[in-house]
């Protein structure tokens, strides 16, 4: 039996030494209590295996060495089972004396990562959590955002704040990445309280809850690795439901807006964490990086739009010397997200990462429609109108098997869509570089692309007189959406005569509101064989654009064709309009003459169209 549980020992993994080692000093001392040394011995192997627990928090530097040591000691063990026979084992009590000394018990203090070195653009949400555990214990916080924004940050320069350490002495942070079940949770935790192996049982729970001293707080860091798992779920909220004791502080940090909910969490609820303004991203740029401001790193920080992770990549690479700003911005032009990395794979080196991890996480994995419509709305450069209106209409155009809403929650639950509140009307939008990701990585489904163009050529006919108020509160905001989607339709063959009137709607506007494009009307005209009015109202528009740019001899040849359109499919009106155009063209030319005479006729094409001018 002994036999086969060392071949258990040396066949386990890595994170099973501690226990497979423990048991086997454990009997090794038992069945050769009489032995002089093996108490000795084993008492200094169950010593290393403690050491080994107790040092788990810090693994970066301790791992190889203790593992190396536990792998020693395996075989060590594996020779006390067997010394029992040997000839001369009385000679070796001598080693008993030696060894006592190792046998005595370790004594550890709490072990916090280092407090951050700067910190920007958080002092509110600061103190706010300082606040709670200061005046409202016992105080548990979560604090949630999307990738990057600082979670991690801000709950260690909260728990490395004096105040809070004053009347904390014990703080416990541990890290979930790569804590993947309860259990495994509850054994980090054990470790966080230096919990002897001894004490380790089947009441391994209510040993932790007993021995956390009055007044701590501990934090779990990168919640969602076991948020994610959703089959677990239910066991992980009714193993926070035990953390609620009244002497325990509780901050969790964790990607998404989604707290658990079998925790009273302190009031008022700490909003999602931000991407950082622009004075905020040019502040903790100066503060982090050698490199002075220039034009390029400016177009990056606003590329990057405020996530405090992608600047501190960028502040590493241009510190590292081997790159210009405009290098970089060159390459973030052609690679986006992928291009700011300092050599890591992880998601604290690498913004692609980081981006990866949400977008192709458990959650979003397990509602694959979810995924759909996220990169639909990665088509949208000026993100989705926040209207009830605007997402059942949205939905109207959806194929079947799509609920909008129900996707969208998915979508905001893991922070991929945030609700600016900036402009005249709330807008869903995506920050720049998660956006940039979606388009890159994530296919449009072809019914999700004719249903997002059938959702804003509805609305370009519903406000396609720019005269009336009643599109001024909802076009502007859309151009950049409109745009989009309609130059894509026809550059994938999909135009039509509807689209086509979409589109003579969006210049009319675009021209209305000061900044007039051509690109879709001419797409129009190129891709579309409609009848001749129609053709003859884009062909005005166009001129109408040329006119604005002073591009006279443009606007006369598209007026002209107008006319010719016009006529052909005898729209009086539309001709008078035509006409009118030219004159105002000959006017400007200070053709006076021709100017009269255009307007003379035009005002006789209006009389017979009963029109009133």
């Amino acid at each position: 039996m002994s036999s086969s549980r060392t071949q258990e020992a040396r066949s386990s993994s890595t994170s099973g030494y501690s226990y497979t080692a423990g048991k086997l000093a454990k009997e090794a001392r038992e069945l050769l209590k009489d032995v002089p040394y093996v108490n000795a011995i084993t008492g200094f192997i169950l010593q290393i295996i403690a050491i080994k627990e107790a040092t788990r928090a810090r693994k970066e530097t301790s791992h190889e060495l203790i593992e190396k040591v536990l792998r020693t000691s395996i075989g060590i063990l594996d020779e006390l089972l067997s010394v029992g026979k040997a000839i001369y084992k009385e000679r070796l009590a001598g080693v008993e004396g030696k060894l006592k000394e190792y046998h005595r018990p370790f004594l550890f203090q709490p072990i916090l990562p280092p407090a951050p070195e700067l910190m920007i653009g958080r002092d509110e949400q600061k103190s706010e959590v300082i606040a709670a555990f200061l005046d409202k214990w016992p105080a548990r916080i979560a604090i949630l955002g999307a990738g990057g924004m600082g979670k991690t940050t801000l709950a260690l320069s909260v728990l490395h704040e004096q105040t809070v350490a004053d009347r904390y002495k014990s703080r416990y942070f541990i890290s979930c990445e790569g804590t993947l079940s309860v259990p495994a949770l509850v054994g980090e935790i054990a470790n966080a309280l230096r919990l002897p192996l001894a004490n380790r049982d089947a009441h391994l729970l209510d040993t932790i809850l007993s021995s956390f001293p009055v007044n701590s707080i501990l934090c779990l860091d990168n919640f969602e690795t076991l948020w994610d798992n959703e089959p677990m779920r239910m066991e992980l909220e009714g193993f926070l439901s035990h953390l609620q004791l009244p002497h325990l502080g509780l901050i969790i940090t964790m990607r998404g807006t989604q707290r658990p909910s079998k925790v009273l969490w302190s009031k008022p609820l700490l909003t999602p964490l931000k991407s950082l303004p622009g004075n905020d991203s040019r502040r903790l740029f100066e503060q982090s990086c050698s490199h002075a401001l220039d034009e390029f790193i400016e177009k990056l920080l606003n590329a990057v739009d405020g996530i405090p992770l992608a600047i501190s990549l960028i502040c590493s690479m241009l510190d590292e010397g081997n790159e210009s700003s405009e290098s970089l911005w060159g390459r973030w032009m052609e690679a986006q997200s992928r291009s700011l990395e300092n050599g890591g794979k992880d998601r604290l080196s690498n913004l692609d990462t980081s981006i990866r991890l949400s977008v192709e996480g458990p959650r979003m994995r397990a509602d694959p429609k979810a995924v759909d419509i996220l990169a639909m709305l990665s088509m949208l450069p000026d993100g989705f109108l926040d209207t009830e209106k605007a997402k059942e209409d949205l939905q109207g155009c959806l194929p079947g098997g799509y609920n909008f809403r129900e996707a969208l929650l998915t979508i905001r639950r893991v922070s991929l869509v945030h609700v600016d509140e900036t402009g005249v009307s709330c807008r869903l939008r995506m920050l720049n570089p998660v956006r940039a990701f979606c388009a890159k990585r994530l296919v449009v489904q072809e019914e999700l692309c004719n249903s997002i163009t059938c959702f804003y050529v509805e609305m370009m006919g519903q406000f396609q007189d720019y005269r009336a108020r009643d599109g001024h509160g909802i076009i502007p905001g859309e151009l950049g959406n409109v745009y989009t989607v309609l130059r894509r339709a026809w550059k994938t063959g999909k135009g039509s005569p509807t689209i086509a009137q979409a589109s003579i709607s969006f210049t009319e506007w675009s021209r209305y509101l000061g900044n007039p494009v051509e690109e879709v009307i001419c797409l129009a005209i190129e891709g579309v064989m409609g009848p001749p009015e129609l053709m003859g109202r884009c062909h005005n528009v166009l001129g109408e654009v040329y006119y604005w740019r002073g591009r006279l001899d443009d606007a006369e040849a598209s007026f002209e064709r107008a006319v010719q359109l016009h006529r052909q499919a005898n729209n009086v009106l539309g001709e008078a309009n035509a006409i009118t155009s030219l004159g105002n063209v000959s006017l400007r030319r200070d053709q006076l003459d021709d100017a009269e005479a255009s307007f003379e006729h035009a005002v006789q094409l209006h009389q017979q169209a009963h029109n009133v001018l």
